[in-house]
């Protein structure tokens, strides 16, 4: 069982944050559906488990690469799919849930990449995205070109027919912020889904925010963590 220490770090600390609320909506996504993660490369979650996991009894889970995967050791591919090409008719609607976990800023139209990626779905898409994150590539196989704001996922949504049904981003203090999105095309098939849209005033000043303090505290608190992992280790 985490500690209080480490409950702290998983709360602001963007990959485990997004994971930990990922785990949380899972019992909301449909059971028995057809789902695609994305660009999933080996589907780990950098956390101890698949996101094959965050979906109950999925009747289809394919993952989606691109050629170059293959180059970083990427050995699992159930779909070729390069989201800066046409999406192949054969797979348009193949799917209910198509999820992309920190894809799209590695493409340089974001725009087109998304709408091809709605076109997978029939349903339910899940979206996360850096807002704030140090630069991060692989010279010769992607590149690093956005951030995105709520603001630019509900746009994305929007243009795509999609109707926001969730949306968090990674609270303070952290130094990486995510933010991580649920929208669906038919709503009135998840009436029991947990819908939380912040307020313009919410998200203002709030997302993103580091300050001097929040570094402090961020360092204390790892600084803790290590201390804490170390009498474990005895």
């Amino acid at each position: 069982m985490a500690n209080p220490i480490q409950k702290v770090i998983r709360r602001t600390t963007a990959r485990y944050w997004s994971n930990d609320v990922l785990w949380g909506l899972r019992v909301h996504f449909p059971a028995n559906a057809r789902v695609i993660n994305v660009s999933g490369w080996l589907d780990k979650d950098k956390d101890g488990r698949h996101y094959l996991d965050y979906f109950t009894d999925p009747k289809v889970y394919h993952v989606s690469n691109y050629a170059d995967d293959s180059d970083r050791g990427g050995e699992r591919g159930d779909v070729a799919l390069d989201l800066m090409k046409e999406l192949s008719p054969s797979l348009i609607g193949n799917y209910d849930i198509a999820l992309n976990h920190t894809v799209l800023e590695h493409v340089p139209n974001p725009f087109f990449a998304f709408a091809q990626i709605a076109r997978l779905t029939e349903d339910l898409v899940i979206s996360v995205v850096p807002f704030y994150q140090h630069m991060h590539f692989s010279s010769g196989n992607y590149g690093d070109y956005f951030r995105f704001s709520p603001f630019a996922i509900r746009e994305l949504h929007k243009l795509n027919g999609f109707e926001t049904l969730f949306e968090a981003f990674t609270p303070a203090p952290s130094t990486t912020v995510y933010v991580l999105s649920v929208g669906s095309k038919k709503p009135h098939l998840h009436p029991s889904f947990p819908r939380q849209i912040f307020e313009d005033q919410q998200l203002n000043y709030h997302v993103g925010v580091v300050s001097s303090l929040h570094l402090i505290k961020c360092l204390g608190i790892r600084i803790l963590n290590k201390i804490s992992a170390g009498h474990q280790a005895h």
